[in-house]
Parts: structure tokens; sequence; C-alpha cells
């Protein structure tokens, strides 16, 4: 929480045992990987003994990930691809499975398993925001994006990346004071670039250039 990942890396480095040993084993991996010490994490990654099916899940998403860094997108799908034949239902190797297959280019196959994904669960908000987005994204059936996004933002209302998308969609359907409004608050949420990219923008656009320029810093 300090932000002192090192420290943290040595204390979950001491857990031996006890029901939180295989959570620190996978922070472990992950506070490696976000150094980018990636061959390191990876032989962390090896030395994991999961106990049950789930351990076994979250290994692949956490090897799945460390291949996303890494920029290596084809690897990471494949090896989603294969979990998903073995667990077709397991709605976190189907929303990361999707999400990779957009990274990959493959819009068809994203779109169908996050459709897959809420039909097996109509709540999960980042699910209606991924497709949403997306499709902001391509600027395609944009009516269609805004009411995506919107039933995001009813199941999930305080969401920074929703909140964000939503701001966004505004911005391009030209409601652009909406869209400051909502990439406003979206920013005071979290203020990570995207969101910083997409409230600048729209901060230009609209004249208001010494605004843009410090978001944008």
């Amino acid at each position: 929480a300090k932000k002192d990942d090192q420290e943290a890396l040595e204390h979950y480095r001491q857990v031996q045992g006890g029901e939180n040993h295989f959570a620190a084993q996978v922070r472990v991996v992950y506070l490696l990987s976000k150094a980018g010490q990636f061959d390191e994490a990876r032989l962390s990654l090896d030395a994991i003994q999961p106990a049950g099916e789930e351990q076994k899940i979250k290994l692949v998403l956490v090897e799945a990930n460390i291949l996303r860094l890494k920029n290596r997108f084809p690897e990471a799908y494949q090896l989603l691809k294969e979990n998903l034949e073995l667990n077709p239902e397991h709605p976190e190797i189907l929303y990361e499975t999707a999400m990779m297959a957009e990274k990959n280019g493959e819009l068809e196959a994203f779109e169908r398993l996050m459709r897959k994904l809420l039909d097996l669960d109509p709540e999960h908000a980042h699910a209606y925001n991924a497709l949403g987005y997306s499709l902001l994204e391509r600027k395609e059936r944009l009516p269609e994006a805004m009411e995506l996004v919107q039933k995001a933002i009813q199941i999930s209302p305080d969401d920074a990346a929703i909140i964000d998308s939503l701001g966004w969609g505004y911005f391009l359907t030209g409601k652009h004071d909406e869209s400051l409004k909502q990439l406003r608050r979206a920013y005071s949420l979290d203020p990570e670039p995207e969101i910083a990219a997409h409230l600048g923008g729209v901060w230009w656009v609209s004249g208001v250039l010494d605004e843009a320029r410090i978001v944008w810093q």
C-alpha cells in the first residue's frame, strides 16, 4: 500500500506455510513481473505447487499476465484458449481469453466470449464495459456501445474505468459537457494514464488548453 514493492516482496517471501502461503507466492510473482524481472517471475511461478483446480486456474491467469506484460500476446492467447477448453464456463478464464482475443485482433471471438460470459453472469460490469469500450474505440455501433457502458455503470457506479468509458462515449457522441463531467470524476477516482489522456483530449478540443497540458504532463 505504501508503494514499497521491494519491502513487500521480502515479506511475502517469508511466508512459508499456512493459509496465506499460496496467495503470498502469487504476490511474489506479480511483484517480480511488475519490476520487469520476468525470468525470475517465471521461475517463482513454476515453483508453486497448486492445491486444487482453482489454484491451477489462478496460476494460468498469472502466467498469461506475465506473457501479456512481455507483449507476447499470441502465446498468452493460446495458453488461455487451451485452458478455456478445459474450463469452458469459468468466468475469469472467459474474461481474460476474450480480452486477449481483442489484443490479437480477433474481434469476433472477443465479442462471442464476452457475450457468453454475460449469459453466465448478467451482472458482470467489466464485461459490459469491455464490450462497450471496444465499440467506442472502433467508433462502431455507438448507440449500442453507450447502452453497454450505461449498463456497466448501473452495476458498478463508482468504477473509474467504467466512468472513463462513459465519458469517452459522451465525447464521441458530441456531448462534451457531460463528457468532461464524467472524465473529471473518473480522474479524481484514479488518475491513471488512459483516463488522463481522455480528459486532456476533451479539454483540448474544448479550448481549455492549459488544463489539457497540465493533465497530460
